[in-house]
């Protein structure tokens, strides 16, 4: 098993959208909003933690848009900023006209045991979104397959096709960078938290597994944290083909989740099943066919379950 990082890599979800580039109001309107980055940070000046910062970052053509919702826990204070604008009078809800007649809707919404922030892109909810992927979304997919990534070392990666369909599933910001080979478990150990502790909060990777006589794996936008809940950009790869996400189902479905027994992509709640899913101990995991991903049983065998020869 590799654990493999790009180096001297911009921010994962990527964007090479510049927010400065100018667009036609044709192109605006003609252009598919598409989600870049969602995080939430607990910050506060006197007390740590007192107040919520939720970020969101979508793009509308070749135009980058960020909303920021504070929220205070203690003195119940909200402020909102589209696009560094502060927003006077913010309360609970505020509607606005962007560029290309494309709606923005932010709210605060009652959950359980507390609120939280909405926001909603021409009437769509942020999470169902379709993801941005490191070109502007009026633009067309590329006429030619990437190229292959470069890498410093690593047996499983040798193949220049394996690397090419990596780099078909990683955004173009990433593609003329490096692979490192950050943890080797045959040599570095067997340990799922060794591993992803070497990953800060930011840095995208590749997991690659060797089982069953073939090679497959995934791309992490960035290394999630225990039970984090925030969405990762995900995507799955088998020998030489590669597997996007190409369909977010309503519900029941978690693109990616890290737990102190697994690191899993693509899991399914109604059945526990995951598209693909490594054990804290590296010695074994499962992957099933996912719809969401078009992707078969990356190891090609009928059983879910596989075993890990490196």
């Amino acid at each position: 098993i590799f654990f493999e990082r790009t180096m001297d890599l911009v921010d994962a979800c990527g964007a090479s959208v510049k927010s400065d580039a100018v667009a036609s109001d044709a192109e605006l309107r003609a252009a598919t909003p598409r989600a870049v980055l969602q995080r939430q940070d607990s910050v506060g000046k006197r007390v740590s933690a007192s107040k919520t910062k939720h970020t969101y970052s979508f793009a509308i053509g070749s135009r980058l848009h960020e909303v920021i919702v504070d929220l205070s826990k203690w003195s119940g204070k909200r402020t909102l900023t589209v696009d560094g604008e502060r927003i006077q009078g913010f309360k609970r809800s505020h509607s606005v006209t962007l560029p290309g007649a494309h709606t923005l809707d932010v709210r605060v919404e009652s959950k359980y045991m507390g609120v939280r922030p909405a926001l909603y892109v021409d009437g769509t909810k942020f999470k169902r979104l379709p993801l941005h992927r490191g070109r502007r979304a009026s633009e067309p997919p590329p006429s030619r397959e990437p190229e292959p990534l470069a890498i410093t070392k690593g047996r499983l990666l040798a193949s220049a096709k394996r690397r090419a369909a990596i780099a078909s599933i990683v955004p173009e910001t990433l593609h003329e960078r490096t692979l490192e080979v950050i943890h080797q478990a045959s040599e570095d150990g067997y340990d799922l938290d060794r591993a992803l502790q070497k990953f800060d909060g930011r840095t995208p990777c590749v997991v690659v597994v060797e089982a069953s006589d073939t090679v497959f794996g995934c791309f992490l936008g960035r290394v999630p944290t225990v039970n984090e809940r925030r969405r990762i950009d995900t995507s799955l790869f088998c020998g030489e083909r590669a597997f996007l996400l190409v369909e977010r189902p309503d519900s029941g479905f978690i693109n990616c989740k890290r737990t102190p027994a697994f690191l899993a992509i693509g899991l399914d709640a109604a059945t526990g099943g995951a598209a693909f899913r490594l054990d804290a101990d590296l010695a074994a995991g499962w992957s099933d066919a996912s719809d969401p991903f078009g992707s078969p049983r990356l190891h090609g065998r009928d059983a879910g379950d596989f075993s890990v020869d490196d």
